[in-house]
């Protein structure tokens, strides 16, 4: 069994990824099953594998503008939050 990851999140980035159509199925349900955090927020848990389909599918909606403006922000600090490597 895979170690499972948690990553806090804010409302607005999970405002940001409840807008976004066509998740891959495991990212889908992480974000539906996310749980709010007494201190405001969310959190994310899921495996790596999961992640790694969820910044994967941000790329898209980022690189292609499909979300205001607004949102895309959003979208960009999750990335950088859950993949911080990454070439964003």
């Amino acid at each position: 069994m895979e170690e499972k990851r948690k990553v806090k999140i804010t409302e607005k980035q999970y405002d940001a990824l409840n807008d976004i159509r066509g998740l891959k199925e495991d990212a889908h349900y992480m974000v539906i099953l996310a749980k709010k955090s007494d201190d405001g927020g969310y959190v994310l848990e899921g495996t790596e594998k999961t992640f790694d389909g969820l910044v994967f599918d941000l790329f898209d909606e980022v690189e292609f503008e499909m979300q205001p403006k607004s949102k895309l922000k959003h979208l960009r600090q999750l990335i950088s939050e859950i993949s911080p490597e990454g070439d964003f």
